[in-house]
């Protein structure tokens, strides 16, 4: 629709799974299987990083039944601090990203305002230097949404189609510049992907200094 140069050119466009999400009331759609992180389960760890305050399960701010990441991001943190998740005890993997065909990743996420920054990152875990980074903004404050994130045209670099993308990070409230000035408490759950078959492995090697290692201004 409306593509600048695209007069007389046409094309074919698949269209399939159109889904409609009641977002809002629970961080749970009931649609969180498969390829997907459920964040209520044990299994799921966080490391955080670079100051921040916390990264652990907690109860739905809207559901007492349903479990969800609690990421809390304060004054004191760096302005790019965050936390992996892991799913292994002791290795910081995830079943491995197949992004050979699809590139979108969903999350949903739950706000203390509208127009907060969200960074996702997947990367190898054997080699840092192999990374994608990809940025969502907030639309809502106190409410469920669903985010979704791009890795076609990553903010941060680049596709790499031997790689093996298999540890994800998050980061709230994400700035190159400043932290918050006041502590700010972030929810995630369902984080859905497609996976490669056969999962993915790696050891618990993450790096300690994200501002020296690979950041992206």
């Amino acid at each position: 629709f409306g593509t600048p140069g695209s007069a007389g050119g046409g094309g074919t466009f698949y269209f399939d799974d159109v889904q409609f999400v009641a977002d809002g009331a629970s961080g749970n759609t009931g649609t969180c299987s498969g390829s997907c992180i459920d964040f209520s389960s044990p299994s799921v760890q966080y490391a955080p990083f670079e100051g921040l305050v916390l990264a652990a399960q907690a109860v739905d701010p809207l559901d007492p039944a349903n479990d969800v990441a609690q990421f809390v991001k304060g004054p004191s943190g760096q302005p790019w601090a965050g936390a992996t998740i892991y799913t292994i005890a002791g290795t910081l993997s995830v079943p491995a990203f197949d992004l050979s065909t699809d590139r979108v990743v969903t999350l949903r996420v739950y706000a203390p305002a509208a127009g907060l920054t969200v960074r996702l990152k997947l990367e190898d875990a054997t080699n840092p230097a192999v990374f994608l980074e990809q940025d969502a903004l907030t639309t809502r404050a106190g409410e469920w949404e669903t985010l979704s994130f791009d890795f076609a045209t990553p903010v941060g670099g680049s596709y790499d189609p031997a790689g093996t993308y298999d540890r994800v990070s998050l980061f709230p409230a994400f700035s190159t510049t400043a932290p918050p000035a006041t502590d700010l408490t972030f929810y995630f759950d369902e984080l859905q992907y497609t996976a490669v078959s056969g999962g993915g492995g790696g050891v618990l090697m993450f790096a300690s200094g994200y501002a020296s290692n690979n950041r992206t201004v």
